[in-house]
């Protein structure tokens, strides 16, 4: 998806990729990083508000009721005195999770600090349709402590929604490293990225072997890919990491 600075062109542009995902017969549905609104670093007066996300919320809760679909969409939350980058899980009309983004973009010349406050370090992992869930916001990929906490609480699929902007070798960044989360965690990586000229494009998902079961070039589009309980079963019989780990670690805010 390639998102604007006007969060209603945004809505209607997500309701109709969810609509055209759906008829696929997708089960989930992963939207991008700043699904809602790309912000501007440059003019933080042009933030939205706290209305904005909440309209934008009710109608993809309406749509995902209508479709029969859970959607891990993108929004900013205003429970405190800045927004929260936020991955909302909604499932068949009804909010049954929430990720919010641990890492935020200080890098590159980017101040995400500026206009989101981070989420807390000891994020939770959740269920949806047999699987053991996670998510991660973009930067937080870096950090691969964070999904081997989620590795200590039997992950199956991470959910990665990403605005990861372009550069020199920033492509080749964004697939190593997702392929990296994968193989390491024995999970499925399921990764929805912002397309157009700031970004790098890119959603691809892979499976615990580090297959590469589909990808989307640098335009906008959808990608469809099965995810089965087998290959994890496979993976973590000849690898079962989870249970050989010797190397343990903390972390602390």
């Amino acid at each position: 998806m390639e998102s604007t600075l006007d969060a209603g062109r945004n809505l209607e542009k997500s309701l109709s990729f969810l609509g055209e995902a759906a008829e696929t017969g997708a089960d989930l549905v992963i939207f991008p990083e700043y699904q809602m609104m790309v912000p501007d670093f440059f003019r933080l007066g042009s933030i939205a508000g706290k209305e904005v996300s909440d309209e934008f919320l009710r109608e993809i809760k309406a749509a995902s009721l209508s479709h029969g679909v859970g959607v891990i969409a993108n929004l900013w939350e205003y429970d405190q005195e800045k927004p929260q980058n936020s991955a909302v899980f909604v499932d068949r009309g009804r909010v049954v999770f929430t990720y919010r983004k641990i890492h935020l973009y200080d890098a590159a010349g980017s101040r995400e600090s500026d206009i989101f406050l981070a989420g807390k370090p000891f994020p939770e992992t959740f269920r949806f349709s047999g699987f053991r869930m996670g998510a991660a916001i973009c930067y937080d990929i870096r950090f691969p402590e964070l999904t081997q906490l989620y590795m200590k609480d039997g992950i199956e699929f991470l959910v990665v929604q990403a605005g990861w902007y372009g550069g020199e070798g920033k492509l080749d960044n964004w697939l190593a490293i997702l392929r990296t989360r994968a193989i390491e965690t024995g999970c499925f990586v399921a990764a929805a990225a912002q397309c157009g000229p700031l970004f790098t494009g890119h959603s691809v998902v892979f499976d615990p072997f580090g297959k590469k079961l589909a990808e989307a070039g640098d335009n906008e589009g959808i990608i469809v890919a099965s995810i089965s309980s087998e290959v994890l079963e496979r993976y973590r019989k000849d690898y079962p990491l989870a249970k050989q780990k010797r190397i343990n670690f903390q972390m602390q805010g």
